[in-house]
Formats: C-alpha cells, structure tokens, sequence
C-alpha cells in the first residue's frame, strides 16, 4: 500500500470501507467505482484494454469543446469502434462530424494515424499508445 494505511484508503473512497480481491482493493461506492472504471484501463469485467488518444482539430474540437480525449478501448477493437467512442463521449459530432446511423466519418474528415497515415480502413485494429488525428480536409487553391 505505499506507506498508507487502511484509514487513508477508506477516507480516499469516500468513506465506505473498500473490498479487497487478490490484493486488489475495490471501493464499495458506486460513484467512486464508475470514476475509477472511467479513467483507468480497466473496465466491467476485469478486461484488460489498450489507450489510444484522439486529438481533435478545427471544427470538431468546436464541437467537442475538448482538443484531445484518451480512449480506453478493448483489445479487439477496430478503428470503427474509435469513432463510435468519440460519438458516445461528444454527441455534438453525430451529424457534422459522424454519420448518426453508421457511425461513420462524414466526408471529408479524416482520421490520421501518429501523423503518418490516414486511415482508409476501418476495421484495421488500433494499437495501444496510438495517438490519432481527427480533422477535415480541406482542398482548395
């Protein structure tokens, strides 16, 4: 436990008194659970996840009102399975930004892998650390 005790464990949880599993200590209160499931790579289930991050330009950061997000995705997640995420996490692209029904990219946005490569296909898995480009292509003279 690094130099704490139990009583700073149950005080950092709110005060209800945690559950330990295999060494592992789990807290009793829901609120404080989600906020650990939300933010850390592990998920109903005790699945084990990869982290991409998506970093968000022009229009969709408007959008989204955030420039970059961390996505917790499973290990067998597609990069179809990223925009869906991006949908749940900010509504406000479904229409402008990814199509409501497929869950698509709206012409002519792009997703960009580390700044090296556009992704053509979307069912082509997504690797652990990946940091992805979300923005519009704009052509013009």
């Amino acid at each position: 436990m690094h130099g704490r005790d139990k009583s700073d464990i149950i005080e950092t949880l709110g005060g209800a008194p945690p559950l330990v599993f295999e060494n592992v200590v789990l807290p009793t209160s829901f609120a404080v659970w989600h906020l650990l499931v939300a933010n850390s790579m592990f998920q109903p289930g005790w699945e084990l996840l990869m982290r991409v991050t998506v970093e968000l330009f022009g229009h969709p950061r408007q959008l989204a009102g955030e420039k970059e997000v961390a996505l917790d995705l499973s290990e067998d997640a597609r990069m179809h399975d990223v925009v869906v995420r991006l949908a749940e996490i900010f509504p406000a692209l479904l229409g402008p930004v990814i199509t409501p029904q497929e869950y698509e990219l709206a012409p002519p946005y792009l997703l960009n892998i580390d700044g090296r490569r556009v992704v053509n296909d979307f069912e082509m898995r997504p690797e652990d650390g990946q940091h992805l480009l979300l923005f519009f292509v704009d052509a013009g003279g």
